[in-house]
């Protein structure tokens, strides 16, 4: 009896037309905003910082919350 198996994926391979969106570490945000890690760790404790995501225990930013902050003038309200 033959079992016909479904064809494999190459490693590292997306789904055709899935948007693919990169993702910041939590070294190049720590650049970014002149933060230290240790204090974007404690954001993400209190739920002060931006928003991210975790992968298992890979914590990563999306680089949107980047546009929200955005601002003409400095009398414009902020978060």
């Amino acid at each position: 009896m033959l079992l016909e198996h479904a064809p494999q994926r190459e490693a590292g391979a997306v789904a055709r037309g899935a948007p693919l969106e990169l993702l910041l570490t939590v070294a190049q945000v720590a650049e970014i905003t002149s933060r230290s890690i240790s204090t974007l760790e404690k954001d993400r404790l209190f739920g002060s910082g931006p928003r991210y995501v975790k992968l298992g225990r890979v914590v990563r930013y999306r680089p949107a919350w980047l546009s929200e902050r955005v601002r003409r003038s400095t009398s414009e309200a902020g978060e």
